[in-house]
């Protein structure tokens, strides 16, 4: 099922006498709001009053003022009763910080209570600041993301060594207009029997059919270890009346030789040849951890798994796949 764990609006003002509800229908609302802040339920808090603005088609600076606490609360909190969380971005500041430039217009400073107005003050010292560390994101482009994935699959191949093999893997991403081409060479070597093993593999993802889904920590097959089991899940469509998985495709192509070798363009020739050898639609999705050695200490410790996650979901958002379910662990590293 596809889950949205964080929105951003886009507000547009306008006067009160547009207003489509009644001033009890508001008063309402506006309780509802405040009992779900008060409950601790902030992102609850925050979308009501976000709907208030909607039906009144205006803000006021009551509503404005509990929304950005709210917003605040769900952003510094990890105790947020709702559950959800809305996403540490350049472009949510960006709007979290127009609002409280919008409260600041709306009031009177004169009047409005000192306590209050230095609260939202704090506040958007706050959403500016999350401006500042986010800046690098305002001129990321897409060849970012592969570069840096690019760098992690060398910096953390995938490897296994046991008694009797030892296999290696050589990872590469690409982009091709909207989809991502991953493509995997393993050597594995055996020094118990006579033939090595050589695989290509190649990936085809497109991203801009594609979404993720957090299955939480699964066991490793064969081991005693659990990994993070986040997917980029396969979308359905008909193709002859049959339902078909259409946007993940995975190639693969195995050989049992004495020498380690198995070119590429041979590979690739393989797949024109026979209109996609060894291909497979995929229905359980794609792991994004698949090519990394994700159990080493640095990958662990420098939140090398969130800056992959970071890579990937910034793709998936730029070719207009899904939105992916936002992880609470930040960083400020590009990716």
């Amino acid at each position: 099922m596809r889950k949205f764990f964080f929105f951003f609006f886009f507000a547009t003002l306008t006067s009160f006498a547009q207003a489509q509800i009644s001033d009890e229908e508001a008063k309402q609302i506006y309780q509802d709001a405040e009992e779900q802040y008060e409950a601790g339920s902030f992102y609850n808090s925050y979308t009501i009053c976000y709907q208030l603005k909607e039906k009144m088609e205006k803000w006021t600076p009551k509503t404005l003022y509990l929304l950005i606490k709210s917003i605040y609360n769900n952003l510094e909190s990890s105790k947020d009763k709702s559950e959800e969380h809305i996403k540490k971005s350049y472009e949510n500041y960006s709007i979290f910080s127009k609002y409280s430039n919008d409260f600041f217009q709306l009031i009177d400073k004169t009047t409005y209570p000192t306590e209050k107005y230095n609260e939202i003050l704090q506040i958007h010292q706050y959403f500016e600041q999350g401006l500042k560390n986010y800046e690098y994101e305002k001129n990321r482009k897409p060849e970012d993301a592969i570069n840096f994935l690019n760098e992690c699959a060398a910096k953390f191949k995938r490897t296994k060594k046991d008694i009797t093999s030892t296999d290696n893997w050589e990872t590469s991403y690409s982009l091709h207009d909207s989809t991502l081409q991953i493509d995997i060479f393993i050597q594995s070597r055996n020094t118990a029997a006579r033939f090595n093993n050589v695989q290509r593999e190649r990936i085809l993802i497109d991203l801009s059919k594609a979404w993720f889904e957090d299955r939480g920590f699964e066991k490793v097959p064969y081991s005693n270890n659990q990994r993070m089991g986040l997917y980029i899940v396969s979308t359905k469509s008909f193709k002859n009346k049959y339902e078909v998985y259409d946007n993940i495709i995975w190639y693969d192509a195995k050989h049992y030789i004495r020498s380690l070798e198995y070119p590429l363009q041979e590979f690739e020739q393989q797949l024109n040849g026979r209109g996609g050898y060894g291909s497979r639609y995929v229905q359980d999705g794609y792991r994004i951890y698949y090519t990394f050695d994700e159990f080493s200490n640095e990958f662990i410790s420098d939140y090398y798994y969130k800056r992959i996650f970071d890579a990937f979901e910034f793709l998936i958002n730029y070719y207009g796949g899904g939105t992916p379910q936002e992880k609470k662990q930040e960083t400020k590293s590009k990716f």
